[in-house]
């Protein structure tokens, strides 16, 4: 990764586990470092460059809307897996490019609180 992507981001990680124990994922929670905006594009082409085809599935977990609106404009479908909250789906916008980026195959994984539709 550049320089310019990881001066304007802050990460983290958590270990995604199965039923059995195997991790089967890792979701990368992805936040701007100053409050500044996140080059979408660019995080994905280094993340697809920086992310081996062995390693666990990856999950992105993006904090500011805006960079998650990004992601889901341009995330293809083979690349990571992106969670969407439900607070973010309350903004009809997003919500709009959520429905385009699963008409385009890209695989969302849905969170919200427990009870909630």
């Amino acid at each position: 990764m550049s320089d310019s992507v990881l001066g304007s981001i802050t990460l983290g990680y958590e270990p995604v586990w199965n039923h059995w124990r195997k991790c089967t994922g890792v979701r990368l929670f992805v936040d701007s470092a100053h409050g500044g905006s996140v080059d979408a594009r660019h995080l994905l082409g280094a993340i697809a460059e920086l992310w081996p085809e062995s390693a666990p599935r990856l999950l992105l977990h993006a904090q500011p809307m805006a960079l998650l609106g990004d992601l889901l404009d341009h995330a293809p479908a083979q690349g990571p897996w992106i969670e969407i909250d439900n607070r973010f789906l309350q903004d009809t916008l997003l919500a709009g490019r959520v429905r385009k980026a699963q008409q385009r195959g890209l695989p969302l994984v849905w969170t919200g609180e427990p009870g909630t539709a």
